[in-house]
């Protein structure tokens, strides 16, 4: 395989992965908020508190993939 062709390919893999990223961490925020608050009686503030968090944490790394993408390596 060409060099260029495999670069395309894993930056293509790369450009796939930020809406799943996304996605992922948020769920993961709402889940173990949610968790949180059934453990410690903390309707609905843990799991807006986690899933805030999964937002921030989402677009931080979707921010990351999308530099990394546009860098010239």
């Amino acid at each position: 395989m060409p060099e260029n062709q495999g670069k395309w390919i894993r930056k293509a893999g790369q450009a796939s992965s930020i809406g799943l990223v996304l996605v992922i961490s948020i769920a993961i925020g709402y889940f173990f908020g949610s968790w949180l608050d059934r453990v410690f009686h903390t309707d609905p503030w843990l799991m807006l508190l986690f899933t805030l968090i999964g937002i921030v944490a989402g677009f931080t790394e979707m921010i990351r993939i999308a530099n990394s993408l546009s860098s010239d390596e």
